[in-house]
């Protein structure tokens, strides 16, 4: 489908029968931004959005990164620069980076969210006791 969307070879142009823009070109460049190794595909599959019956991740990224090895394009006239330049400065900001890392890394079940709300009511507790028994 690259291959015929960058060859141009429609038989008609009649934009009511095929496409004007390439979409699918613009979907598989979109894909291969997204996937760079074996874990890009492990996330993505197991959020159900690549299904694959191959052996092993590691050939799918390497199959999503052939696809557009040779296709020549114009990033500013895909449908999805939009969306990528958003995702681009959302991913530059400092804070989101590190919410996604605390999330990622910290708080990856329930039960730590739970441990930390425990640890602050405790704390919160600590301090109202401390006081108390300052003015008494």
């Amino acid at each position: 489908m690259v291959a015929y969307e960058q060859a141009d070879c429609r038989p008609f142009r009649d934009p009511a029968y095929f496409m004007e823009k390439p979409y699918f070109t613009d979907y598989v460049l979109f894909l291969d931004s997204l996937v760079n190794s074996r874990k890009d595909v492990e996330i993505l599959h197991s959020k159900g959005i690549i299904e694959h019956f191959m052996g092993s991740d590691e050939e799918v990224a390497n199959i999503i990164n052939k696809l557009c090895r040779e296709v020549v394009y114009e990033a500013d006239g895909c449908y999805l620069s939009q969306h990528l330049k958003k995702v681009n400065l959302y991913t530059k900001k400092k804070w989101n980076s590190w919410r996604a890392t605390l999330m990622h890394d910290y708080f990856s079940s329930p039960w730590a969210i739970l441990s930390l709300l425990a640890a602050i009511i405790l704390l919160l507790l600590t301090i109202i006791q401390t006081i108390m028994s300052f003015f008494k």
